[in-house]
Formats: C-alpha cells, structure tokens, sequence
C-alpha cells in the first residue's frame, strides 16, 4: 500500500478551506495538514520569506536514537541527532516555517508531546514538494507550478545534492550547485558547505536554498537560516529524483514518461541529450536501494 492510499485508508472524508493562500485539509481523524502550494508560489513570486522542511519516519529513528541508518543509506549519528532536535525547535520558532507531518503517529505524537510539548506546530503535507500519486491524477499541476516559479525567479538560487542531480540545475534555473554524496555528508562536510552558501550570497541578495540532501538538509537549513532568515527554504530530498534521474527512488503508481510529459513546457532543449545517459544507469544502482530494480 502506498502512502497516499495509507491515508485515504485512514481517513475516508477530509473538507478543505483555504484562507491566506494556505489550504487547511480538515481530517476527522488526528492527521490534520495544510496544503501550502499556493503559499509557495506566492512566496516564491513576491520574494516573501517561507521554508518547508520535513521530518519523516528517517529523521524520527534519527532523532530517538535509533541505531542503523535511513532508507537512503544515511546513517544515524548521535551529532545529526542532537541538531536535528535542535533544528526543529528552532524552526518552530517561526510562522513563516511549516514542517512536513508524516503520516504515522508515533512520529508527529513523539514531535509534538516530547521534543515541542505545548507547542503548536505548523503542520503541512508532508508531500508538499513531492510529486506523488495523488498529483498524477491531475497532472502534477500544483508541484509543476511550484518548478515554474522556482525556475522565473531571479532570486539567489542554491542548490545542494548529489552529483546525480545535476540537470536540476538547467530544469530550475540555478544559479550555483554544492555536489555532496548520496548519503553520509553531514557529519564531515557541514561546515564546508555552509561556508559555500555564505561566500555565495552578496549583500543584498535574498536567497532560496534548495535541498535534495537527506537528514542533515533540515540541519543545514536551520543554520543557514539563522543567517538569512528572509529566504526562501525548500526541502525537495527526493522530489526531483524521477523526473532527473529516470529513477523511481520511491515506488510511485505512476511513469516516468507521465511526469515527463507534465514537465514539458519547463525543460530545456538539451534534456533527452545522450551526455546524460550514464546519470540513469547509476541511478538505477545507487538511488532507491530499498525498492526493486
């Protein structure tokens, strides 16, 4: 069973109001989130300061100490711990954060009554960023109009993820990419690559930082985010896996050549260049190692 059909599973009606460019859905069970794709792309348009992160079953493991790692190889560390506590405090701080709720209890309850306990949280869709089955039914349109803003904005834009992804950069139009492993980085290159952002961003500029990075992306955007807290922060992880890679890192219902016929309009001449063809096979080795070849 998939995610998507996990939660209509659970919860079979939902009413969905919208106030401020922000969709709250109203469950009648305890899984109550707000779609913010609208609150976006506004943000986005008008260079107003947002972030969405999200912290998932990886994170929660993580977080409670857990040994062993998440489902993309990242191991749990006691000092990735330790800031992704401290980063989730921090950004609960904030209006302008939402943080992505997974759909299992145990984890958004272990949130809420022991790491933030009499705290409201600003629960979005955790797939807010994610091109999941629910979106293939009608054409992806919300996350393809999030890419569209994304890509006509003139603001600082950094990404940072694996050397997989580079095509993202030509799809969104980026101004500069920090490469890091496909897991593993933050405990040895944190500091080197919040150094990179900051020698990057010049007086004045406002910036949106992208990330398809894992665990430590929460922690990078939290310290980054002390900085600038005007920015804009987005954490895809694997949202741009599919339409980049050809690789399904996370066994959606739906095809490659589905989501690519969405992206359409927004792809840059060059995409189905043979140059890219060795990214899709190693891809296929090294991305989604918890699902079937």
């Amino acid at each position: 069973m998939t995610w998507s059909d996990w939660v209509k599973k659970l919860f079979i009606t939902s009413t969905t109001k919208q106030y401020k460019n922000v969709s709250f859905t109203l469950f009648k069970g305890t899984l109550a989130v707000m779609n913010i794709h609208n609150k976006i792309i506004h943000c986005i348009e008008n260079q107003e300061p947002i972030t969405f992160v999200k912290y998932g079953d990886g994170e929660h493991n993580c977080m409670i100490g857990q040994p062993g790692a998440n489902c993309d190889r990242d191991n749990f560390t006691a000092k990735k711990r330790n800031h992704l506590i401290d980063s989730l405090i921090y950004f609960n701080q904030f209006d302008t954060v939402y943080i992505g709720k997974w759909h299992c209890v145990e984890v958004y309850d272990h949130i809420e009554q022991n790491l933030l306990p009499g705290s409201k949280v600003n629960w979005a869709n955790y797939h807010s960023l994610l091109f999941d089955n629910d979106d293939a039914e009608n054409g992806f349109q919300d996350k393809i109009a999030i890419c569209r803003a994304i890509k006509a904005s003139k603001m600082k834009k950094i990404i940072v993820c694996n050397e997989l992804l580079v095509k993202a950069l030509s799809l969104l139009n980026i101004n500069i990419s920090i490469r890091v492993p496909l897991h593993n980085w933050y405990d040895t290159h944190l500091d080197e690559i919040k150094q990179h952002i900051i020698n990057n961003v010049k007086e004045g500029e406002t910036l949106m930082l992208i990330t398809c990075a894992g665990m430590g992306s929460k922690c990078l955007i939290g310290d980054i985010h002390r900085i600038y807290p005007n920015g804009i922060y987005l954490d895809y992880g694997s949202g741009l896996d599919f339409i980049c890679t050809k690789r399904d890192s996370r066994g959606w219902n739906y095809s490659y050549d589905a989501l690519y016929n969405a992206f359409l309009p927004l792809l840059p001449e060059d995409w189905n260049d043979p140059k890219y063809d060795e990214i899709y096979n190693i891809a296929r080795v090294h991305m989604g190692t918890h699902l079937p070849k």
